[in-house]
Protein backbone atom coordinates (compact mmCIF):
# COMPACT_ATOMS: atom_id res chain seq x y z
CA UNK A 1 0.00 0.00 0.00
CA UNK A 2 1.25 3.55 -0.90
CA UNK A 3 1.81 5.95 1.62
CA UNK A 4 -0.81 8.30 1.29
CA UNK A 5 0.16 12.26 1.07
CA UNK A 6 -1.79 14.82 2.68
CA UNK A 7 -1.69 18.76 1.93
CA UNK A 8 1.81 20.46 1.86
CA UNK A 9 2.49 22.41 4.86
CA UNK A 10 2.75 25.81 2.99
CA UNK A 11 -0.43 25.34 1.57
CA UNK A 12 -2.42 24.50 4.79
CA UNK A 13 -0.86 28.43 5.85
CA UNK A 14 -2.06 29.65 2.16
CA UNK A 15 -6.01 28.18 2.95
CA UNK A 16 -5.44 29.95 6.56
CA UNK A 17 -4.30 33.51 5.48
CA UNK A 18 -6.61 33.40 3.20
CA UNK A 19 -9.49 32.77 5.43
CA UNK A 20 -7.95 35.84 7.25
CA UNK A 21 -6.22 33.97 9.97
CA UNK A 22 -3.10 32.44 11.00
CA UNK A 23 -1.58 29.47 12.87
CA UNK A 24 -0.82 31.08 16.15
CA UNK A 25 -3.81 33.55 16.06
CA UNK A 26 -6.25 30.10 15.48
CA UNK A 27 -4.24 28.45 18.44
CA UNK A 28 -4.75 31.14 20.88
CA UNK A 29 -7.87 31.39 20.14
CA UNK A 30 -8.88 27.82 20.88
CA UNK A 31 -6.25 27.45 23.96
CA UNK A 32 -2.99 25.80 22.39
CA UNK A 33 0.56 27.38 23.25
CA UNK A 34 1.36 29.75 20.46
CA UNK A 35 3.40 27.02 18.25
CA UNK A 36 1.12 23.77 18.73
CA UNK A 37 -0.51 24.13 15.88
CA UNK A 38 2.58 24.81 13.87
CA UNK A 39 4.07 21.82 14.85
CA UNK A 40 0.84 20.06 14.16
CA UNK A 41 1.27 20.86 10.29
CA UNK A 42 3.93 17.75 10.03
CA UNK A 43 3.45 15.32 13.33
CA UNK A 44 0.23 13.35 14.39
CA UNK A 45 -2.52 16.05 17.11
CA UNK A 46 -5.51 15.21 16.28
CA UNK A 47 -7.11 17.87 18.60
CA UNK A 48 -5.00 20.93 16.73
CA UNK A 49 -5.93 19.34 13.54
CA UNK A 50 -9.51 19.26 13.90
CA UNK A 51 -9.11 22.95 14.67
CA UNK A 52 -7.60 23.58 11.74
CA UNK A 53 -9.88 21.52 9.05
CA UNK A 54 -13.02 23.27 11.20
CA UNK A 55 -11.82 26.57 10.35
CA UNK A 56 -11.05 25.59 6.79
CA UNK A 57 -14.39 23.63 6.48
CA UNK A 58 -11.99 20.74 5.32
CA UNK A 59 -12.34 17.25 6.70
CA UNK A 60 -8.64 16.40 8.88
CA UNK A 61 -8.54 13.07 6.41
CA UNK A 62 -8.18 15.26 3.30
CA UNK A 63 -5.31 17.41 4.50
CA UNK A 64 -3.54 14.83 6.72
CA UNK A 65 -4.94 11.28 4.88
CA UNK A 66 -1.63 9.65 6.47
CA UNK A 67 -2.64 10.25 10.11
CA UNK A 68 -6.87 9.75 9.77
CA UNK A 69 -9.08 6.76 8.15
CA UNK A 70 -11.34 7.52 5.51
CA UNK A 71 -13.96 8.12 8.09
CA UNK A 72 -12.11 10.59 9.77
CA UNK A 73 -11.40 8.42 12.77
CA UNK A 74 -6.84 8.77 13.79
CA UNK A 75 -4.81 6.02 13.11
CA UNK A 76 -2.80 4.76 15.74
CA UNK A 77 1.03 5.76 16.36
CA UNK A 78 1.43 1.99 15.73
CA UNK A 79 0.03 1.96 12.32
CA UNK A 80 1.09 5.81 11.30
CA UNK A 81 4.85 4.44 12.10
CA UNK A 82 4.69 0.85 10.12
CA UNK A 83 3.15 2.69 6.88
CA UNK A 84 6.17 5.06 7.31
CA UNK A 85 9.07 2.48 7.28
CA UNK A 86 7.24 0.05 4.83
CA UNK A 87 7.55 3.36 2.21
CA UNK A 88 10.80 3.61 3.69
CA UNK A 89 11.66 0.48 2.70
CA UNK A 90 10.47 0.74 -0.38
CA UNK A 91 11.97 3.51 -1.63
Amino acid sequence: MAQKVGWHPQKILFEVRLKGSNLQRLGLEKGFFRHTLHKSLTTRFPRAHTVIAEFLGVPRQTIWPQFYDDNGEARSFKQVRAESVRAARAA
